[in-house]
């Protein structure tokens, strides 16, 4: 996994994602695998004629 691979290769210290607050599968996802939520960004995303806000997450590498 991407996640192991960073934690291993020495260089990695940071993993960052932005998803769509309301992609909550996802968020729940990102949560189990120890990101958090960092940030919100309001009415970022474009899509079909509607804005959506952003979840700013990431995950330190130890």
């Amino acid at each position: 996994m991407l996640i192991d691979w960073c934690k291993g290769n020495g260089v990695t210290t940071r993993i960052r994602l932005d998803t769509r607050t309301d992609n909550t599968m996802a968020v729940s996802l990102y949560l189990k695998f120890g990101f958090i939520v960092e940030g919100c960004c309001k009415n970022q995303t474009l899509l079909n004629g509607t804005y959506y806000d952003l979840y700013i997450m990431g995950m330190m590498i130890k």
